[in-house]
């Protein structure tokens, strides 16, 4: 059976308070941090809920979760990209305009699920609109670990030649996923 989810922007009235991925940083900064960078203007959070009307279907499943309830998050903003944190033979300027996948995380009870993997497409989505209007060059992300880098290299990200942790998927790559 498949539960229904729904992608909204952030706007701080959703339960944070009970988000826990596993992660402590990623946790604090969507409690402390993310309402912040939104009314500045730094990033935009997106938050992976159960679709409102699907609430009994979760609950059949055995899940206690409510419209408030995350499942799973990730922020973008623009960032400015050196070219050594590219990867190797790339045709850029010495930096490059880019969006930056800042955070991405799913709380603990609903790893395992494709959910990670849902929030990345997103986010590679909203980069691909994002470039119809401003000069972009790819997504760029700053993989905490090993284990989180092989995660976006499965998706096409490449490492940087400066740190493998540095992941990159330039716009070409971008719209040939999408189609």
């Amino acid at each position: 059976m498949t539960l229904a989810v729904e992608l909204r922007s952030f706007d701080g009235r959703l339960n944070r308070a009970e988000f826990d991925s596993g992660v402590p940083a990623l946790d604090e900064w969507l409690r402390l941090h993310a309402g912040q960078h939104e009314k500045r203007g730094t990033s935009r959070t997106y938050v992976l809920t159960p679709a409102r009307v699907d609430l009994d279907a979760w609950s059949a499943a055995g899940f206690a979760v409510t419209e408030d309830s995350i499942l799973g998050f990730f922020s973008l903003s623009a960032a400015q990209i050196p070219l050594p944190s590219l990867p190797a033979g790339s045709r850029l300027p010495r930096s490059v305009a880019a969006a930056r996948l800042g955070r991405l995380a799913i709380s603990k009870s609903m790893q395992g699920r494709g959910l990670g993997r849902r929030l990345l497409m997103e986010a590679i989505v909203i980069t691909a609109e994002a470039s119809a209007l401003l000069g972009i060059g790819g997504l760029f992300v700053d993989a905490k670990d090993d284990v989180a880098a092989g995660f976006y290299q499965k998706f096409g990200f490449q490492p940087g030649q400066d740190d493998p942790h540095k992941l990159w998927m330039n716009l070409a790559s971008i719209h040939a996923f999408m189609k």
